[in-house]
């Protein structure tokens, strides 16, 4: 590429943080952590990885790409007239440290500073230290953005520092700095913003934000630096359930005890001690109950009726209590409790049965639905997210609890949507407009038309 473009005298933040989201997107990344030695993957035809030791080793040369000398943690470099990168970073570092550092070299090239500049190709002794200031200012705040995303943090409320960092991989200090733009950040919803929060809802959705978290606290060290980790996410020993209470004695899934660590990790007398679980265990996710801040239900789990007068406490139509509580001591607990978190006994909803309800739609065989006519329909990958953004973007609570356990299916800008009874289908067919405008403005897909489908009866629009 033509270097024709001078640097510019101060680091363009909007610019780095712009490619920083378009490549997520282009490499569809959708899930924490983001891993800069797998994107270098992605790009090994022309992006070469090698480490300072290993390329010493190989090439018999004292110092490679004279990093010892010049006090560098990395360094790019491009082949002339070729578009080929060689990136080699200091492996006596820490393995977070590493991470950033990698990150901070794609976030180089990315933003083309190898290629764009006649002033130099990176080269530090072409540049002035103004000018090398501005390009390793862009590459680090590029490498923030790409390893913690401040739109999907901040949407998703991930703004503990210790959440950041386990969920992240990142240290403790760049994990503070994430912390601090995000008390501050404040998003835009343009087009990037929404394809990105729309691409990681199911990780956030199905609980793998967990699962991260639990598996950042499992690589834990024993540093001093994180003395309330046990506060974000341990996991049930008998179902596997995630447990994020830290006040919390009996797991509400399974109603067994829940483990839990006798001391901060501050107290330990010698770094990489580790006290802890003897294996990495995978969570599992378990649907539940949606409540509001006051725990009662949006909606009825029987019924789906939503009209509730202001102080109800079961459902007009079918009865159904509106509150899960512990049948031993008659508190009120959170929607996916099956049994109280503090005295393990069963809850009402447990009692009713009410988590069987908690069922999703199966999409038929498009081979043999309808004769095949919609064979080459897909089931779409966001729907999801969409249904969420129905009641907490657009705050239809009708639509939203008509579109529960549903499933929809695509085929360019035609849109199948399989729902829960006859009652569901009809709502959500009185409701196309809204919903085609989700699809459209949250989803940033096209749509012509929605048609829904329940049993053999068809409706489309």
């Amino acid at each position: 590429m033509q270097r024709d473009k001078k640097i510019p005298s101060k680091p363009n933040f909007n610019r780095a943080t712009k490619r920083a989201y378009e490549f997520l997107l282009e490499l569809d990344v959708k899930e924490f952590p983001i891993d800069p030695f797998k994107i270098i993957k992605r790009f090994e035809d022309n992006w070469h990885l090698l480490s300072w030791t290993e390329l010493k080793i190989n090439t018999g040369v004292e110092d490679p790409f004279n990093l010892k000398r010049n006090g560098a943690e990395a360094a790019t470099k491009i082949q002339r007239g070729t578009n080929d990168y060689i990136i080699v970073y200091d492996d006596s570092f820490s393995m977070d440290r590493i991470r950033w550092t990698i990150a901070h070299e794609i976030g180089h090239i990315v933003l083309g500073h190898l290629v764009y500049y006649e002033e130099t190709a990176l080269n530090r002794g072409g540049l002035t230290e103004d000018q090398y200031g501005v390009l390793e200012v862009e590459a680090h705040w590029f490498a923030g953005i790409l390893l913690s995303p401040h739109v999907v943090l901040n949407l998703y409320d991930v703004k503990d520092i210790q959440e950041i960092a386990f969920l992240c991989n990142i240290s403790k200090e760049a994990a503070e700095k994430c912390e601090g733009y995000l008390n501050k950040f404040r998003p835009q919803f343009v087009d990037l913003e929404r394809k990105l929060v729309r691409n990681f809802y199911d990780f956030f959705f199905k609980h793998r934000v967990l699962q991260s978290i639990a598996n950042g606290i499992y690589k834990f060290n024993g540093s001093y630096l994180y003395d309330e980790f046990y506060k974000i996410c341990r996991i049930c020993r008998n179902c596997n359930a995630y447990i994020t209470d830290k006040n919390q004695k009996f797991c509400h899934v399974c109603g067994n005890t829940v483990p839990e660590w006798d001391y901060p990790f501050k107290n330990l007398p010698v770094n990489g001690v580790w006290i802890g679980w003897p294996e990495n265990l995978e969570g599992k996710y378990y649907p539940y109950i949606e409540v509001d801040n006051n725990k009662r239900v949006l909606y009825c789990p029987v019924c789906k009726n939503q009209d509730f007068d202001e102080d109800a406490t079961y459902c007009k139509i079918c009865g159904t209590p509106l509150y899960n509580t512990c049948l031993s001591e008659n508190t009120k607990v959170s929607g996916a409790c099956r049994y109280c978190p503090n005295c393990g006994e069963t809850t009402k909803f447990q009692e009713l049965n009410l988590f069987d309800n908690l069922k999703e739609v199966q999409i038929p065989d498009l081979l043999t639905f309808e004769n095949g006519k919609y064979e080459d329909y897909i089931e779409y990958e966001y729907w999801n997210y969409i249904i969420a953004t129905v009641y907490y973007f657009k705050r239809d609570l009708e639509l939203y609890t008509a579109l529960d356990g549903s499933k929809a299916i695509r085929d360019e800008g035609s849109f199948i949507v399989f729902a829960a009874n006859a009652m569901s289908a009809d709502i959500i067919l009185n409701h196309q407009n809204l919903l085609m405008e989700c699809i459209k403005e949250y989803g940033q897909t096209i749509i012509t038309n929605v048609g829904c489908y329940y049993y053999d009866l068809w409706w489309w629009s």
